[in-house]
């Protein structure tokens, strides 16, 4: 189940819409005639005309009207076809049509069985690990997707395009699956031998998890209000946790007969030109011709009910459960369903909304965000409108980071009446204002950029069957089949020549299109809350289903006791399992595909040179119209104490504006500029673990050469002039700010985006480069830092004054946890009651310059005291209190200047390398500018810094624990926000370099479970309802060997079916062929930049392809091993123990880590002790235990 992200804010919107029926359906085919094979070309395409099976509906045309596409319906099923001309590995991106029924989440729990359900399901992942093919898919809110893609050969497409079908179509799960897949209940023993009853199930936990979410709640209230409970586009596709629980295997199976057939089904797919269209219309429709022919309805969006909304004037609120009340929390403003645009106003509409609220551009971030102007202060750290495809289009504005105080209903009626004022003062500007011409150049900046993104978007492989990948494609296309005509520009060139020539005519175009638009109706105010009672209550009704559940087993199985009961349901319970694993046992593993790529991108064309003495790779691609050029920095001469500035760098040279000489460029400006002259200017961090590289990596791109020129000169303004006078204090302190409070919420998304972070912080801990640029725990306390440096009054005797106060607010340390809550909260708003003690009655009395900083310093304590434990609370609030002094009294000006070294440290000849990549005369046409850029990078060499051998995070475990350990093994972070646990434990292993016959078969023995083959652990974990994402194998890139397990029900049930199921293993020669296949990855299917990329930064990291040739030769050799499936079974205790502790030869090397609450953290240290030793300790970490604290 894919989450939709309030802030992705995009001028055309990631989401689905409904397909409308064809606007021209073609001809019956008795009245068709067919062209000839051999002069079947897109431009001959004609409506209503068959061709191989198929009638054109629409052709594709490219930005210079070219045809490069078109979409087909197969004539003998009505399965829609998009086929996309598009220079890279054959992919394909199949849907289907999935209107949710009801809150229980049949179309969510349908994608789940038949990716790895039934004989069928199993199959396919077993045929698609042979056949070295990608695959991935998501639930959207009316269409479910699978996408795919194949590396190793063309003709590989067809038979795995085949098999996908198939699966989707012929779902043979059973009974037992639907159930142990939605939600059932297991049985676990304790460490004690005492067995219990556990809740579990795949789907059921990924969304108990995902409704811990305040984005995912605010969102399903949006939707609700918008369109009543009982509407397809408000119910949850993915299911609510009370109503998954209600869902029954005859739901389930009706929604696959009612929705599963081909013409309620479709494929966008994009092949390169060496594929002739003619042959790939025959394999397309020679596969469809085979499929089941199932018939069926299909639903589209005029089969939908109206929208039945239900706004009211004040604020709705949506709980989520959390450990405290003060966490930041999203708002949204909701107008109605009322819209049905053609693409010309809807492009305007997106235009024109993404111009009054999203940048520091627009005036409503003006007005509600900018530290120097805004009207009411949120707290907030970005503001975006959103607009949907679905039926009645309603539009969403959504404000990020509000501080839970500012929360309150007085509050968010002013934030909506100020939303409401700006968008009608704008309708009721006279003609020739100049705000109006202001207005008009923003909205045309960003049409600007809107075409230059739309002909990248063209010029770039769609990324099937990567994870992650999106709806982009789906959503284009299906906005183009509601506009009228047989030809449609994907570029939309002629919608945006019509709103061009809208905003050219003058006088007000928005005056009566804010009425047409329905942005004159007053807006729905929802807003997520932090709560720490829904916590406790969720918890406890999971407690009281258990209960329930095992007096219904008492009484079914006529038993006394939970010890009796569960043994018997557990005999019941285990016969189901193995009837499942024989099943499992089954699935056949078709051959290795006869030419696997022997390195990591065999296609891909590169130079290696030098430019003014700089390592400089140049990738080549003829059909590339962009260009990208990259500069890359070694962050290796930057002295310990400067560390800190590097958390903020590439925000501040980025985002902040151009100071060069004279010429001042303001951040709002310098944004229009870019939207206006190129595609991409950016600035961030690149680093390879194994090797120890992280660099600062500057880039710039743009669709033609002249564009790509200019922003090689961004990139140079960046690099050297990137505005840091404290003249432009201001704009500094809001980057720095909405960075901080972004990291601040980062455990609140999904696990695959966080949870690693804090565990690779951990391992490389004494890597201290690592962690002030890749560890969030660790940029949040330095932006901490320099946010207080930069807070800076300008006036030496507020600066002693607030300094003074603070440095005596360290002593309330001595109280509890709730009298510094409440301390906090009386200094950050004075309104507020004010507690006793003689620190709120002092911050009272301060001048109003130091009264506004010791209200910024209650604010962060605040947000930060739940980040501390208790056993050093009083220590940390008195670190706090003294660091904050500490580095207001620094100042601005010195941390600018420790900001301008730490620049001048990393921006020289000595760290840099060029990555370059377009087609040939692009290069040729950028490389004087190229080269003049380099050419001003200073050329005096850079000493490199030295760092102390030290592990910071675990000395400061050690000294919270009183001095008394001083090995660590087993750690676990504390994430009270969520129910579910996280083990990610990881330890060296054989990498690309390492051909020895023991590195070899080690690697191979890792890759045995690894994917999702029948046997995997992943499919067999998530079977049974153990965790979401998760499995095991070595990363030959990295050199390490990972388990990792997310939204485990409870970790020591999930580690320790794992274990068993290796105990349970036998020597297998198709399991070990399976092994072999898993180690031919290839990156030709990815985009052209990051192909560009990570094939430069393998050369530096000595990952050559030769190397990779070498590597993947001697693993193709063992083949030929009569014995291998019994070398590989002997090395298993070995290779996986290392990472799961329990199960054979332990290493104390190794990275052992867990996420959870006090539950799984409490759960798990039973395991250790049961499995490990009775001694293994597993020490607790928090966020604190990550800053790198200021020398006081």
């Amino acid at each position: 189940m894919r989450l939709h992200l309030l802030l992705a804010v995009a001028l055309i919107s990631c989401r689905t819409a409904p397909v409308l029926k064809e606007s021209m359906p073609p001809p019956p085919p008795s009245e068709i005639a067919a062209r000839p094979a051999a002069s079947l070309t897109l431009d001959r395409l004609a409506p209503g005309v068959s061709v191989h099976g198929f009638t054109p509906a629409a052709v594709y045309l490219d930005g210079s009207d070219n045809p490069i596409g078109a979409r087909f319906i197969h004539d003998a099923t009505k399965f829609t076809f998009d086929y996309l001309r598009i220079e890279s590995a054959p992919q394909g991106y199949l849907w289907v049509n999935s209107f949710p029924t009801s809150d229980k989440g049949e179309p969510h729990t349908q994608e789940h069985l038949l990716l790895g359900k039934g004989d069928r399901g199993r199959t396919m992942g077993s045929f698609q690990a042979m056949a070295l093919a990608e695959s991935s898919a998501f639930t959207d809110q009316w269409r479910t997707v699978y996408h795919f893609h194949t590396v190793a050969g063309r003709d590989t497409f067809w038979p795995v395009f085949a098999d996908q079908l198939g699966a989707m179509l012929d779902a043979d799960y059973t009974d037992e699956e639907i159930r142990r897949e939605v939600r059932n209940f297991g049985v676990d023993k304790d460490d004690a031998g005492k067995l219990r009853l556990e809740e579990k199930g795949t789907v059921y936990n990924e969304m108990v998890r995902s409704y811990e979410s305040p984005n995912w709640g605010l969102w399903r209230e949006g939707l609700r209000r918008v369109y009543g409970r009982q509407h397809p586009l408000a119910y949850e596709a993915g299911g609510e946790p009370d109503d998954i629980r209600a869902m029954t295997i005859e739901d389930i199976r009706t929604f696959h007969t009612e929705n599963y057939h081909v013409a309620n089904m479709g494929m966008i797919a994009a092949f390169p030109s060496a594929m002739a269209l003619a042959d790939v219309l025959d394999q397309t429709s020679a596969v469809l011709a085979a499929a089941n022919p199932r018939k069926g309805k299909v639903m589209t969006e005029a089969d939908l009910p109206k929208p039945a909304p239900a706004l009211t004037t004040d604020p709705v609120y949506v709980d989520y459960p959390y450990s405290d009340t003060t966490s930041p929390s999203p708002v949204m403003l909701v107008w109605p369903a009322s819209r049905k645009l053609d693409l010309v106003e809807r492009t305007l509409m997106e235009l024109f909304l993404s111009s009054v609220a999203g940048d520091e551009s627009t005036p409503l971030y003006k007005r509600l965000i900018d530290g120097k102007s805004r009207e009411i202060d949120l707290g907030a750290s970005g503001i975006g409108f959103y607009t949907s495809r679905n039926l009645g289009e309603p539009v969403f504005m959504s404000l990020s980071g509000v501080r839970a105080d500012r929360l309150d209903a007085e509050t968010l009626a002013k934030v909506r009446a100020l939303v409401v004022g700006e968008l009608d003062r704008i309708a009721k500007l006279p003609d020739g204002d100049p705000q109006l011409v202001a207005l008009r150049e923003r909205v045309q900046s960003r049409l600007t950029s809107f075409r230059r993104q739309v002909a990248k978007f063209l010029d770039s492989p769609p990324g099937f069957g990567t994870r992650g990948t999106g709806s982009s494609w789906d959503d284009h296309l299906v906005a183009l089949s509601r506009a009228p005509g047989f030809k449609k520009s994907l570029t939309l060139r002629p919608e945006l020549a019509a709103v061009e020539k809208l905003l050219a005519a003058g006088g007000n175009p928005w005056r009566e299109r804010m009425q047409r638009w329905g942005l004159t109706e007053t807006p729905l105010t929802i807003a997520a809350r932090p709560s720490t009672k829904l916590r406790a209550k969720l918890d406890s009704e999971r407690d009281q289903r258990i209960a329930a559940e095992l007096a219904r087993l008492e009484k079914h199985y006529a038993t006394k006791g939970t010890p009796a009961t569960l043994a018997k349901y557990q005999v019941d319970y285990d016969a189901q399992t193995k009837i499942l694993e024989d099943a499992s046992a089954k699935a056949p593993l078709p051959a290795l595909v006869a030419s696997p790529p022997m390195t990591l991108d065999d296609e891909l064309r590169y130079t290696t040179t030098t430019l003014r003495g700089i390592p400089a790779f140049t990738a080549t691609f003829d059909s590339m119209q962009s260009s990208r050029v990259s500069l890359a920095f070694r962050v290796e001469a930057v002295p310990e104490d400067d560390l800190l500035y590097l958390a903020a760098l590439p925000s501040l040279m980025s985002d902040v504006g151009i100071a060069d000489g004279t010429t001042v460029i303001a951040s709002d400006e310098m944004q229009e500029r870019l939207r206006k002259e190129v595609l991409e200017l950016s600035v961030g961090w690149d680093r390879d673990v194994r090797t120890g590289r992280i660099e600062l990596v500057v880039s710039g791109a743009g669709n033609t050469p002249t564009e790509t020129t200019l922003a090689l000169g961004w990139m140079g303004r960046a690099m050297f002039a990137a505005d840091w006078r404290v003249e432009n204090l201001p704009r500094l302190r809001d980057v720095v700010d909405q960075a901080l409070t972004s990291l601040r919420e980062r455990m609140k998304g999904a696990e695959e985006h966080w949870v690693n972070d804090p565990q690779q912080a951990w391992w490389r801990q004494d890597w201290p480069v690592f962690l002030h640029t890749s560890s969030f725990l660790t940029r949040a306390h330095d932006l901490h830092r320099l946010r207080w440096q930069l807070l800076d009054p300008r006036d030496a005797k507020v600066t002693a004054e607030a300094s003074k106060f603070l440095t005596s607010l360290a002593g309330a340390s001595k109280l509890p946890r709730k009298a510094l809550a409440q301390l906090a909260a009386a200094l950050g708003d004075s309104k507020l009651a004010a507690p006793a003690g003689r620190w709120v009655t002092a911050a009272r009395a301060l001048s109003p310059g130091a009264k506004r900083i010791a209200e910024a310093a209650g604010k962060d304590l605040t947000a930060l005291l739940a980040d501390l434990p208790d056993a050093t609370l009083s220590v940390d609030w008195a670190y706090l209190c003294r660091q904050m002094a500490k580095d207001l009294t620094t100042g601005a000006p010195a941390a600018l200047a420790k900001l301008d070294a730490v620049r001048d440290a990393i921006l020289a000849t000595q760290t840099a390398r060029v990555v370059s990549v377009g087609a040939p005369a692009s290069h040729a046409a950028i490389a004087a500018d190229l080269a003049t850029l380099v050419g001003r990078l200073d050329a005096a060499p850079r000493a490199k810094s030295t760092y102390p051998e030290a592990r910071p995070i675990h000395r400061r475990v050690v000294e919270r624990q009183g001095g008394k350990a001083s090995r660590i093994e087993f750690v676990g972070l504390y994430a009270p926000g969520t129910s579910s646990g996280v083990v990610i434990n990881s330890a060296n292993a054989p990498s690309l370099l390492d051909t020895s016959e023991d590195a070899i078969l080690d690697y191979l023995a890792s890759n045995q479970y690894a994917g999702h083959g029948a046997h995997s652990l992943f499919m067999k974990t998530w079977a049974a309802g153990l965790a979401y994402s998760n499995g095991a194998r070595i990363d030959e890139q990295s050199g390490r060997i990972n388990y990792y397990a997310e939204r485990c029900p409870l970790l020591p049930q999930t580690l320790k079916f794992v274990i068993d199921q290796i105990k349970a293993a036998k020597p297998d020669a198709n399991i070990a062929r399976y092994a072999i296949a898993h180690a031919f990855s290839s990156r030709i299917a990815s985009d052209y930049e990051s192909r560009a990329w990570e094939m430069a930064s393998n050369l530096v990291d000595g990952l050559t392809p030769a190397a990779v040739k070498t590597f993947r030769t001697t693993v193709l050799a063992q083949t030929q091993r009569a014995d291998l499936a019994e070398a590989l079974h002997a090395r298993l205790p070995e290779v996986f123990g290392k990472i799961l502790p329990g199960y054979g030869t332990p290493s104390a090397a190794s990275v052992k880590f867990v996420i959870g609450p006090s539950k799984q953290l409490d759960a798990y240290q039973d395991y250790l002790h049961a499995t490990v030793g009775k001694t293994t300790k597993l020490h607790r970490l928090y966020p604190r235990d990550y800053w790198i604290p200021a020398k006081l």
